[in-house]
């Protein structure tokens, strides 16, 4: 019948309204939801650390009501009852879907670790993400390519000891027996723990970069192994929310212009509901990095490379020690400095990085749901007199309960440091150089690297690096500069 205004209505809604959803896979069994029985969910925190190589291990602790003892693994009528407990994979969703502006996306997944059952008829959870497997994993007889002295690591196993290549061959093959595949919580299937696309840009922004050949001791982890790696190329590995493996590397050309715009958020006291519900800018000295102190392969061979004169001038010597197990190679001997150039270009001045701390709600719209570790996203809000600002997400804290993500970003123009090269217009025919046809996606592959060696095949500076940054003017096509090679000159 039609409603008039004195119509009077009831609603009766049997349970509670879920603003997020918990399902956790009991292998051979099914797909279960918690979320009915779900009392306490902690904080999920997960960050990048800015000296690279891995980020911090995501956990989360959830505590449920367990009257039934439908948790409990000795009572007939547990989900597991005579299963699997240990590692069973669980994931976390909220949002309240499309039609309402944020669409259901993962908050966190990872596996059990722990179950606790209590006095008081309730069971808590302790979840972790996939890094503490990386952590747990060490070389042992079940490691393929094992042997008394260790696993060695040359370009017999790895063709060209590219660091992403290594880096690949560790998690899919040489620890295949002893690490968990990713688990897709949709299609129950397996895939592979490395996410694919991140996988296959940080192997783009290593291209030329060439690792020693490193014996690795019995019972050294697999952890460790992956952070030096990418301590040395300037990336990060870390679990997205999906809890599967990304990897980053550092570099100012992986970003493309859309990318840059996903996310925006606007923060405005003065607008009801902003969607960044309060903002905050530092200028924070103690993240200044000014030189760097390295100490490499097994033998932890010492090395400094050259630190950043005017910023120690200005703030006084701020030293970073880094530390990898993994050797360089002499067709690489650059790559510790490169690396140590890297970070000081980002952080050897606070001016260039002051740090935002957002608080970002999901109401407003799911951007604040759907934003993740890496992402640059756009800022505007006039207390800090910010218009659109690009900043890099590094730090994430999501309050699920509060329906928040607190995130820590820094200037994303900053951190892409200040880069200028300049090239001729003459192309070799191979379309790498300036008016090659694929110049403006491939120029990375020049940058920073001086070629091969000199023969008729390719004239001294050719598409896969310089090593001996040799030219022979003679070597046709000639340039107007007079060089058989499209001519490059970098300033960092």
């Amino acid at each position: 019948m039609p409603i008039t205004d004195d119509t009077d209505m009831e609603v009766y809604i049997l349970g509670d309204i879920p603003s997020f959803i918990i399902e956790i896979y009991v292998p051979d069994d099914q797909k279960y939801s918690l979320t009915v029985d779900r009392e306490n969910v902690s904080e999920i925190r997960r960050q990048l650390d800015k000296e690279h190589g891995v980020s911090q291990i995501g956990d989360v602790t959830i505590t449920l009501k367990n009257e039934d003892s439908q948790y409990n693994v000795n009572d007939p009528d547990s989900i597991f009852y005579g299963q699997q407990v240990n590692q069973d994979w669980v994931r976390i969703k909220s949002g309240w879907g499309v039609d309402w502006g944020n669409d259901v996306e993962t908050q966190f997944q990872g596996k059990l670790k722990l179950l606790t059952t209590t006095s008081d008829w309730r069971a808590r959870m302790v979840l972790y993400d996939a890094l503490a497997d990386l952590r747990d994993a060490v070389i042992q007889e079940d490691v393929i390519g094992y042997t008394t002295s260790g696993l060695t690591i040359s370009d017999t196993q790895v063709s060209g000891m590219n660091p992403l290549d290594i880096l690949e061959y560790l998690i899919a093959t040489a620890f295949e027996p002893v690490i968990q595949k990713w688990f897709n919580m949709d299609t129950l299937l397996e895939d592979a723990l490395l996410e694919p696309v991140s996988l296959a840009a940080a192997r783009a922004a290593t291209e030329g970069m060439v690792i020693g050949e490193t014996v690795w001791p019995v019972g050294s982890k697999l952890l460790d192994m992956c952070a030096g790696l990418m301590k040395m190329v300037g990336g990060y590995l870390y679990t997205d929310k999906n809890g599967r493996l990304n990897v980053y590397v550092y570099a100012p050309s992986q970003d493309a212009a859309s990318a840059l715009s996903a996310y925006s958020f606007v923060g405005d006291v003065t607008v009801k509901e902003p969607e960044a519900l309060a903002t905050k800018r530092d200028i924070d000295t103690s993240l200044i990095i000014n030189q760097v102190t390295w100490k490499y392969g097994q033998e932890s061979t010492e090395y400094t490379p050259e630190g950043d004169q005017d910023s120690i001038d200005t703030y006084g010597l701020k030293n970073l020690d880094l530390a990898t197990g993994w050797e360089v190679s002499t067709a690489n001997p650059d790559i510790l400095d490169t690396a140590a150039a890297r970070l000081m270009s980002r952080w050897s001045n606070p001016k260039n990085i002051p740090l935002y701390d957002l608080t970002l709600s999901w109401l407003r719209n799911g951007d604040g749901l759907a934003m993740d570790l890496g992402d640059i996203v756009s800022l505007t809000d006039p207390a800090l007199s910010e218009s659109d600002k690009y900043i890099e997400i590094h730090r994430i804290r999501v309050a699920l309960e509060q329906q928040v993500t607190h995130a820590t970003a820094y200037d994303a123009t900053g951190l892409a440091g200040k880069f200028w090269f300049f090239s001729s217009e003459i192309d070799e025919g191979d379309g790498w150089g300036i008016t090659g046809g694929t110049f403006a996606v491939n120029w990375l592959r020049r940058f920073l690297f001086f070629g091969e060696d000199d023969d008729m095949f390719n004239p001294g500076f050719d598409k896969d690096g310089n090593m001996n940054a040799k030219i022979d003017p003679t070597l046709p096509p000639i340039d107007d500069w007079g060089s058989g090679i499209e001519s490059h000159f970098i300033f960092w």
